[in-house]
């Protein structure tokens, strides 16, 4: 039994990385850690060494910060200082209830050109997910409470409830994506806290 829960919260984390690996080359995504110079690699480490960890506490992104939620702390097994994930306190680790991870990825649209982007991100969705989904992918837009634009994109695949929220920048975006593994309304409520505490530098 032990053995299979592990291999289900590995299997949604690895999931998760595909879907964002394979926006990032979408949208025009630059970072390219495989390639960075060992020191670049090191600065990073100790960057996510440093963060906050803890509810509360504040984790910093290279382009922001945000405040981890109440009842989560980051899970360091599989976080970078470019992606950190984020899992309930009282969750096993290797059985996670919900995951949330954090990313910043630049794209090629401007703050007044969301619509285009919203569009863009809903096709590839579609594209992406197809043999995996549920239902359709429903999108929306919002406001953070620090005033940015939110574009806010729910799906089901595999049979686990998805929401992706992208933070809106110029030619950038932070995407705040939540895994619902538990269908709890706790996993949202967290990853909306971390949206609404999200500061641009």
């Amino acid at each position: 039994m032990k053995r299979k829960l592990r291999v289900r919260g590995s299997a949604v984390i690895a999931f998760i990385s595909m879907v964002v690996m394979i926006f990032c080359v979408g949208c025009g995504n630059n970072s390219d850690t495989d390639k960075a110079p060992k020191q670049e690699t090191e600065k990073k480490t100790e960057t996510l060494n440093k963060n906050g960890k803890k509810a509360g506490e504040t984790c910093k992104l290279e382009q922001g910060s945000f405040v981890i939620p109440e009842g989560w702390k980051l899970h360091e097994g599989d976080s970078t200082a470019e992606k950190p994930f984020f899992i309930p306190e009282n969750s096993d680790s290797d059985n996670p209830s919900g995951i949330i991870s954090v990313q910043y990825m630049t794209n090629h649209y401007s703050k007044d050109d969301s619509q285009t982007l919203a569009e863009s991100i809903l096709w590839q969705l579609n594209m992406q997910l197809k043999g995996h989904l549920s239902g359709e992918v429903t999108a929306s837009g919002t406001s953070s409470k620090e005033g940015y634009t939110v574009l806010v994109y729910n799906f089901t695949a595999d049979g686990t409830a998805n929401t992706q929220y992208y933070i809106l920048g110029d030619h950038c975006h932070v995407m705040v994506y939540a895994t619902n593994v538990s269908g709890t309304e706790d996993v949202d409520t967290a990853a909306k806290s971390i949206v609404d505490t999200y500061k641009w530098k």
